[in-house]
């Protein structure tokens, strides 16, 4: 994936969001069911930074490092829609 957004500049933006995105839809349509977190953290003075990331059904995290340790979940996106936060079921 990384791979196809470095080759897709200027008209791809690079980050999370293309990343996760992208990575959602092909994931799902092989069957997967895979869900798209988004999270932020506070950054000293800069303030508020974004993110975002996939897991598996099963709680697994798609990166090598567990974002959740860094940023508090907000919303998600799963087969089920978007969830807010404490309300994923």
């Amino acid at each position: 994936m990384e791979r196809v957004i470095r080759a897709g500049r200027p008209l791809v933006r690079p980050g999370c969001l293309t990343r996760g995105i992208t990575s959602y839809y092909f994931l799902r349509r092989k069957g997967l069911n895979v869900e798209l977190c988004f999270g932020l953290a506070q950054q000293r003075e800069d303030g508020p930074v974004g993110h975002c990331w996939l897991t598996l059904e099963d709680g697994r995290h798609l990166e090598s490092e567990d974002p959740a340790r860094a940023f508090v979940e907000i919303a998600r996106l799963s087969s089920r829609g978007v969830t807010a936060a404490g309300m994923a079921a």
